[in-house]
């Protein structure tokens, strides 16, 4: 027999959906009104069609009523037992494609804000509309995002994040309800973009230097407050054309205390190692780490050929035409020795 609790949740069930179905009825009813306007949708299409109504004003129009019809249905949504409004958030995440991409992968013409001050704002137009608490209010806006944390991994592997974005990404309340963007993509792997940290002429590196080390601690302090959840995998991905890589090593020393904390804490730290001027393409995972001196040094001749922990790397040693010629080998040898140094703590010299 079920529990008192259950046969109450049923009925509330049904209730709630008999109520939605009146109101939804209702809705559909007035339709053709403009929120608090009044003014009648197929008047307002008339208008914009004969020319009495400007782009602008027909636009603002179907804001003010797809706002006004958001709020009130979450204001019916929030009448549900948590559980119910849990399961219709998941509806929502769970379609093809997901709306997640379209936060992950957001319009061209967003940028995520830190200086917003909140609702009235349009700084959340470029994302799905039910995250949107100028749509559906703070609270479903909150619980959205709670349901998406849950979900979001079944569908995106991996987000990418520029170092110099990682302020905002950690810290910036972007969505007006007190969760960050790291903390609702959590549970996703993380790659964070370090090329701009690496330069390919001394003069250039002499003017910025100290503006360098000042985002190079920036972003490795915030990395290592990330809090630990699940295991996950973190890569630092450093890619850049210059012949040489002025002060790669340097860069390298910067980030080895926090690549070796982060993988203490028990993220799965890699490295995806990207030069085109060199024609090096290294992707470098968690196996790497228990690597002797002797496997440092040979492995880079047969790298394609290795389980490296890295689950997209390509193994192609064995074809020929991608095997190192000994021109190449030369040339990108002493970066291999950097790499093994300096981010990993090889002794190459041993």
């Amino acid at each position: 027999m079920s529990s008192p609790y259950f046969q109450q949740l049923a009925t509330e069930t049904r209730r709630a959906r008999v109520n939605l179905c009146s109101q939804l009825n209702e809705q559909h009813r007035q339709l053709n009104e403009f929120s608090d306007a009044k003014v009648n949708l197929h008047e307002v299409t008339e208008f914009y069609r004969w020319g009495y109504l400007s782009d602008s004003s027909l636009v603002e129009a179907n804001a003010a009523y797809a706002k006004a019809s958001c709020k009130e249905f979450s204001e019916r949504l929030l009448t549900l037992p948590r559980e119910l409004r849990d399961m219709i958030y998941g509806q929502l995440w769970n379609r093809d494609p997901p709306p997640l991409g379209q936060m992950v992968w957001p319009n061209r013409a967003h940028t995520w804000q830190t200086r917003c001050s909140g609702p009235p704002c349009m700084c959340l137009e470029h994302l799905p509309h039910f995250i949107d608490l100028n749509f559906v209010g703070a609270q479903v806006a909150y619980e959205m995002l709670e349901a998406l944390k849950r979900v979001a991994a079944k569908y995106i592997r991996d987000y990418t994040v520029n170092a110099g974005e990682l302020q905002n990404f950690c810290t910036a309340d972007v969505f007006h309800v007190g969760m960050t963007r790291e903390e609702v993509l959590r549970r996703m792997d993380l790659t964070i973009s370090m090329g701009q940290f690496v330069y390919g002429d001394e003069k250039t590196l002499e003017e910025t230097q100290a503006i360098l080390e000042e985002d190079i601690e920036e972003a490795t302090g915030l990395l290592q407050q990330m809090p630990f959840e699940k295991p996950r995998a973190v890569t630092f991905n450093i890619t850049h054309d210059h012949a040489k890589a002025v002060n790669l090593a340097q860069v390298l020393q910067s980030l080895q205390p926090t690549f070796e904390a982060l993988r203490d804490k028990g993220f799965q730290m890699r490295l995806h190692y990207i030069n085109h001027n060199l024609e090096i393409d290294w992707q470098l995972g968690s196996a790497v780490w228990d690597w002797s001196v002797e496997e440092w040094r040979t492995n880079m001749r047969k790298l394609g050929d290795l389980n490296v922990g890295f689950p997209l790397h390509v193994q192609d040693a064995q074809d020929p035409e991608k095997t190192l010629t000994e021109e190449q080998f030369k040339n990108q040898d002493p970066t291999w020795d950097i790499i093994a140094r300096h981010l990993y703590g090889v002794n190459m010299d041993m």
